[in-house]
C-alpha cells in the first residue's frame, strides 16, 4: 500500500465532489471456461462430528446419491447439487499491451487519474495494477474468476470470486453501465431461467480477492476489460448452475494461526485465525473413488504477498488452489473473510501461504461435519452506510474510483444512529453526508438449530454464510460468527457484492487518520491509512448490525446472556 498512499498524498489537495459519469453499452467478449481436474480425493468423507440422525450414509460416509434429478424437485436430506467453472480473466492480447520492455507504457503512473490506458499505433492499451505499475506478465498461476453453485433440486445459489482488487455494486455509464455486481447478478438469473437450475439474483455472491497484483478495476481501467470481466464472470455463474451434479456437503474450521497478522498495532483488534471450508464432493461407491466438484475456502487475509506488482497475479490464491486441485480435484475457491486489518506473514512467500492454507483444510478433512438437511434459506438486506468522511467521498470527484454514486447507490445523507432495537448491538451516531447503498447477503444451507431442545441441545446442522460489501476488520467477522451460535458453521464473505471501502468498528476507529490524514501519517501515533479509506466511523458499525439481523432473519442468532 506504500504506492497507494503517495498517490493520495500527490491528490489529497485537489480532491473535489463527486461527479458521475456517463455512457457504454453492453459489449459481448468471448472468454472460454478452464477444464477443472478430477482427481480422487484425499480425506474419509465420513460425518465424524456427529451421531445418529446428524449421519450421511453409512459408518464409512459414502451415501448412495440419486442421480436422475426432476427439475424443481427437492433432493433427498443429506443431498446436494453442486458444480464448479474457472473462466480466465487475464486481459486479451488482442487488446493488451504489456509493458515490455519497460517503457514502452511510458513512465510508472503517479496518480490514479494519470493511470488511464496508453494506447500504442494498433490501438492496444496498457492496463496499470492497482501497486500503481504498468502490467507487464502474467503469473503462471493466471487470474481467474471462479465460481461454486449448490442447490437442492428447488433453489440455487452461486458463489464466485475474481481475482481483482475490487469490483463495484455499479458502474457509471461511460465506465460500463452494466458491470457492475448487481447487473452481473440479474443477467445470471435471467440467462437461467429457463434452465434445469434457475439462479436467483439474491442468491448470487460476487466476491473479489482483493489481489493488488491485478489490473486496477476501481479506477481508471479500459472499459474492454470491465466488458471482459463482467462476461467471464457471467459465464462463471452460468457455467457452475449448468455443470451440477448430485454430491454430499462437509463443511469445517481449523485453526490457521501462522497465515495472518495484525497489521494494527496501536488499535489492535481483534484477529481471525480461523479458515473456514466447504467441500461437496461424490462419495466412494463400488469401484469408484470420492470426486470432488469443489472446495470452497474461506480466510481472514489480503491475499497479495509481493509489493509493487507489475506481473499480473493473485497472490497465495493461485499456490492455494491449485494445491487443493491437485489433491482433490474439482474446482477450489478462495473467499477472503474479515481481512481490513488482517496481512499475511510475508515470511512464508506466495507459495508457502498459499500451499500451506491447503494443507490446512486437508489436515482438517477427517474433522468436517455432513450436512443432512438440504434446506437452502436467503436473505438479502439493503445497507445504506453512512458516509461523513469527506475525503474518501471527494476521491469519486478526482477520479480515484469509478463505483456509481447516483441513486439507487446512494441516498440523501441526515443524522444515523447505527444501533437497532431487540439484542445489544454496536452502538455509534453520525451526520452523514449521504448514505452509500448496498447490501448484506445470508444464506443458510441446512436447518438452523431449535431454542430450548432437550438432551444434548440441537446446534443444528446447518452452514451459514454472511456477506459483507467491503474490506471488514476481523473482529466484525468474529462478532458476527460468535453471535450466529445456532447454526454449526459460520463464513464471513468480505468484498462480496460491492467494495464500500474499510469498515471499521467505531471502538477501533482513530478519529486522527480521517479525513486522508491517515496517509500522511501511516501507523504513527498520528493516524492509520485505513480511517482515510473509510466511508466514517459509524459505517463499520452499521454494516455490522446488518449482518447480525441477516442472521436473525435465517434463524441462527443466539440467545445470549441478558437477552
Amino acid at each position: 500500500m506504500q504506492a497507494v498512499r503517495k498517490i493520495f498524498r500527490s491528490v489529497a489537495a485537489g480532491l473535489v465532489s463527486g461527479t458521475v459519469l456517463l455512457g457504454t453499452a453492453w459489449a459481448v467478449v468471448g472468454v472460454g471456461p478452464v477444464p477443472s481436474t478430477t482427481n480422487p480425493v484425499r480425506g474419509t468423507g465420513a460425518n465424524t462430528t456427529s451421531a445418529g440422525a446428524d449421519k450421511a450414509g453409512d459408518a464409512g460416509g459414502n451415501v448412495a446419491l440419486v442421480e436422475a434429478v426432476t427439475p424443481g424437485q427437492r433432493l433427498p436430506a443429506g443431498q446436494f447439487l453442486a458444480g464448479a467453472a474457472k473462466v480466465s480473466i487475464a486481459p486479451d492480447p488482442a487488446k493488451w499491451l504489456p509493458n515490455i520492455p519497460e517503457g514502452t507504457c511510458g513512465n510508472d503512473t503517479t496518480t490514479y487519474v494519470q493511470a488511464q490506458a496508453r494506447r500504442s499505433a494498433d490501438g492496444k492499451a496498457c492496463l496499470a495494477t492497482f501497486d500503481h505499475r504498468w502490467a507487464t506478465t502474467i503469473d503462471p498461476d493466471g487470474i481467474f474468476v471462479r465460481a461454486v453453485a449448490i442447490g437442492n433440486g428447488e433453489k440455487t445459489v452461486v458463489f464466485a470470486t475474481l481475482d481483482a482488487v475490487g469490483w463495484f455494486a455499479g458502474y457509471p455509464a461511460d465506465v460500463c453501465a452494466d458491470c457492475g455486481a448487481d447487473a452481473i447478478r440479474a443477467r445470471a438469473a435471467e440467462l437461467t431461467k429457463d434452465s434445469a437450475n434457475p439462479i436467483s439474483a439474491d442468491g448470487v455472491l460476487i466476491a473479489s480477492s482483493h489481489t493488488h497484483a491485478a489490473p486496477d478495476t476501481l479506477s481508471q481501467t479500459p472499459v474492454w476489460y470491465y466488458q471482459q470481466v463482467r462476461d467471464a464472470v457471467t459465464k462463471a455463474l452460468v457455467d457452475a448452475a449448468a455443470t451440477m451434479e448430485t454430491v454430499v456437503l462437509e463443511t469445517g474450521a481449523a485453526p490457521a494461526k501462522a497465515y495472518n497478522v495484525d497489521r494494527r498495532i496501536a488499535t489492535r483488534a481483534v484477529p481471525d485465525y480461523e479458515l473456514g471450508w466447504v467441500r461437496a464432493f461424490k462419495p466412494a461407491v463400488a469401484n469408484e473413488a470420492q470426486r470432488t466438484v469443489a472446495t470452497i475456502v474461506n480466510f481472514a487475509a489480503h491475499p497479495t504477498v509481493r509489493v509493487s506488482n507489475a506481473e499480473l497475479h493473485g497472490g497465495f490464491v493461485g499456490p492455494l488452489t491449485r494445491g487443493l486441485e491437485t489433491e482433490l480435484g474439482g474446482t477450489a475457491v478462495w473467499f477472503p473473510g474479515g481481512l481490513g486489518d488482517q496481512t499475511v506473514d510475508r515470511g512464508f512467500g506466495t507459495e508457502g501461504l498459499g500451499q500451506g492454507l491447503a494443507s490446512v483444510v486437508l489436515d482438517d478433512l477427517g474433522r468436517g461435519y455432513r450436512l443432512n438437511d438440504n434446506t437452502i434459506d436467503v436473505v438479502r438486506k439493503a445497507a445504506a452506510i453512512p458516509g461523513e468522511n469527506t475525503f474518501m467521498l471527494a476521491g469519486r470527484g478526482a477520479g480515484l474510483f469509478v463505483r456509481d454514486l447516483l441513486p439507487p447507490y446512494s441516498g440523501p445523507g441526515g443524522p444515523v444512529t447505527t444501533a437497532k432495537s431487540g439484542i445489544p448491538r454496536p452502538s455509534c451516531t453520525t451526520v452523514a453526508e449521504l448514505t452509500v447503498n448496498s447490501s448484506v447477503t445470508g444464506i443458510r444451507i441446512g436447518r438452523p438449530g431449535v431454542p430450548g431442545a432437550p438432551g444434548r441441545g440441537d446446534p443444528g446442522d446447518s452452514l451459514t454464510i454472511i456477506t459483507a460489501p467491503g474490506e471488514i476488520f476481523s473482529s466484525i467477522a468474529v462478532t458476527t460468527k460468535d453471535y450466529l451460535s445456532k447454526t454449526r458453521n459460520v463464513l464471513i464473505f468480505g468484498m462480496t457484492n460491492d467494495t464500500v471501502g474499510y469498515l471499521i468498528p467505531y471502538e477501533q476507529y482513530d478519529e486522527t487518520g480521517a479525513q486522508g490524514a491517515g496517509f500522511a501519517n501511516n501507523a504513527s501515533d498520528l493516524g492509520n491509512y485505513e480511517e482515510a479509506l473509510s466511508l466514517g466511523r459509524c459505517a463499520g458499525d452499521y454494516v455490522q448490525n446488518v449482518m447480525l439481523e441477516a442472521g436473525t432473519d435465517l434463524g441462527v442468532m443466539g440467545s445470549g446472556e441478558g437477552r
